[in-house]
């Protein structure tokens, strides 16, 4: 998944029944699994690093080169800042269901660095 579905996912869905997969088999998509699979405890996180100014885009790496139209090809964290917005605060409705309280409570944290 890319860091946009990763995060409309658990925004939406209070991260219930995601999993990956390394190709032996599925695992849930929490920080403890992974952090016990790969040893790497953020990478269950990294989603919400989407707008982080260390995040890197297709489209910001292509330098937003010129379509087809002639136009520089629009930049993907814009276009995704209106939906994550909404899926935050459609999560700040549900943030008293307990599944909703951990991702706020790590929104909140990587707001405030």
């Amino acid at each position: 998944w890319c860091r946009a579905e990763q995060l409309s996912y658990k925004l939406g869905h209070g991260g219930l029944d995601m999993y990956w997969t390394d190709g032996a088999g599925l695992m849930p998509f929490t920080a403890e699994e992974l952090a016990h699979r790969d040893g790497q405890e953020e990478w269950a996180t990294l989603p919400f690093d989407m707008f982080h100014d260390t995040s890197e885009f297709t489209c910001c790496a292509r330098a937003h080169k010129i379509n087809g139209r002639g136009q520089p090809q629009p930049c993907d964290r814009h276009a995704l800042m209106l939906p994550m917005l909404g899926l935050y605060a459609q999560m700040l409705t549900r943030r008293d269901e307990p599944r909703f309280a951990e991702i706020l409570r790590e929104v909140e944290r990587r707001t405030a660095e």
